[in-house]
């Protein structure tokens, strides 16, 4: 996502259950830049084994 400046999407539920949807970017999220070895990206690992 990072690499195509793409940032995540996060929903959230109102209190009359209306689902509101936003972008969040990775180091608002987590605090730390998209390619910090701090950060493990398991979607990556989990089509990485499906395309090998």
């Amino acid at each position: 996502m990072s690499c195509k400046n793409l940032q995540p999407v996060y929903l959230t539920l109102e209190r009359n259950l209306t689902v509101n949807h936003g972008k969040i970017s990775v180091p608002s999220l987590f605090g730390l830049d998209c390619s910090s070895p701090h950060l493990f990206w398991f979607y990556r690992t989990y089509y990485a084994k499906i395309l090998i």
